[in-house]
């Protein structure tokens, strides 16, 4: 079996267990409080970052938990390398998906041991990150053999760094470095994904992520709307997202941007 056909039954295998917890979910039994085993398991590692993103509900205008006072060390209150191994190796009984999130994850010591011990035992694993630190830890993802990697961008240079705080630069050497990585590797793993938070910040720009995704050579870009910690901060984004639409806007066709 060559390599496309590996990928190809692989990725096969894993959409039709997705599939079979899906229709499982949908027998959960209230009365007996009887359900299958999860589809996805999200992990956090760690709560800190080392960003102060305005569309942050940990830490934009209305932060909900205390930054950390030193990004660059681990917590007391953060698991151990040895409780994390331990509770994934559990998870990994019923073969989920897994969402390495934060946080910024790659600023947890524990990362490269968990993902060791979930792509040891088969998993399908994505990873989401600011990517200030991934040209730093690019070896050591593909080491471990992360599938995917999701990447934050937010606009156009100018515009990203507006919302995030001055990273732009640092996550395209990281997806330059993760590109060559694979490329001298023979390798078609991680997939390398950009998400983009549509906020009162970027509305008018939405077009220019595009743009800035061709230039760094990803084949995908997602859009979601913010997460909101108060209905207050969300009635306020609204308000000024609506007050910047036009109903142009809302019906042109989006298909040019592909």
């Amino acid at each position: 079996m060559n390599v496309s056909e590996y990928d190809l039954a692989k990725n096969l295998t894993t959409g039709v267990r997705r599939l079979w917890r899906n229709a499982l979910t949908a027998s959960y039994r209230p009365r007996s409080g009887w359900s299958p085993a999860p589809s996805l398991v999200v992990l956090r590692p760690t709560p800190r970052c080392n960003l102060s993103c305005q569309i942050c509900y940990d830490r934009g205008e209305n932060v909900i938990r205390e930054s950390w006072a030193s990004p660059g060390a681990d917590p007391a209150s953060e698991l151990s390398e040895s409780a994390w191994v331990e509770l994934v190796s559990e998870l990994t009984r019923f073969r989920p998906t897994f969402y390495i999130t934060g946080g910024e994850p790659l600023l947890a010591s524990t990362l490269i041991p968990i993902l060791q011990v979930l792509k040891q035992k088969g998993c399908y694993v994505s990873l989401n990150t600011n990517g200030v630190l991934l040209e730093k830890r690019a070896e050591a993802l593909l080491d471990a053999g992360v599938d995917k990697i999701i990447v934050s961008l937010d606009g156009p240079p100018e515009t990203h760094d507006a919302v995030r705080g001055e990273s732009f630069e640092a996550l395209a050497r990281g997806i330059r470095k993760v590109q060559e990585l694979k490329r001298a590797r023979g390798l078609r793993r991680p997939v390398l994904r950009l998400q983009c938070v549509i906020s009162h910040l970027n509305l008018n720009q939405l077009e220019e992520s595009v743009a800035e995704a061709r230039k760094l050579g990803c084949g995908e870009i997602r859009f979601q709307h913010p997460i909101f910690a108060f209905s207050s901060a969300a009635c306020r984004v609204s308000e000024e997202m609506k007050s910047m639409m036009t109903w142009a806007d809302l019906s042109r066709p989006r298909r040019e941007w592909l």
